[in-house]
Parts: structure tokens; sequence; C-alpha cells
């Protein structure tokens, strides 16, 4: 149940990220909240001990989601 909840917290978070377009790049918090890429992986990387599915789950999700917004991309610039 616990995992389940990391889960779908990391899947939130994921979710807001992506939509934000903001260009994110390893060191973008270092200065406004220096711990947030540690809590990230932390979190993310014990969710995946807990269950080697979460792992699969995330990797999957950034595919979709990548390839739905290529998709919109190309229809909108198409009409």
């Amino acid at each position: 149940m616990a995992a389940a909840r990391v889960a779908m917290w990391v899947a939130c978070v994921l979710a807001m990220a992506a939509a934000c377009q903001g260009r994110l790049r390893v060191g973008y918090y270092k200065r406004k909240c220096a711990p947030a890429e540690y809590v990230v992986r932390a979190v993310v990387g014990n969710a995946v001990r807990q269950n080697p599915g979460v792992g699969a789950g995330i990797v999957r999700m950034f595919f979709h989601d990548c390839f739905v917004q290529m998709i919109w991309g190309k229809c909108c610039i198409c009409t």
C-alpha cells in the first residue's frame, strides 16, 4: 500500500514536471531547492527497491507522455 502511494506521488510529480515545459536539466534546482534532485532520486529508488514494477511503469509513462506530446505537436504544426 505504501509503495502504491509513493508510486502515485512520483507519477503526479512527473506529470506536473512534464506539463510545464521548463527545459529542465541536471542542476536546475541547485539554487532554488538544493536537495530536490536528491529527494526525487531517493524516493524513486526506494519505490523501485520495494516494487521493481514501479521502475517499468515510470519508463512507460515517460515514453507515452513523450510520444503523445510529439504526435500532438505534429498535429498542431500541420493544421
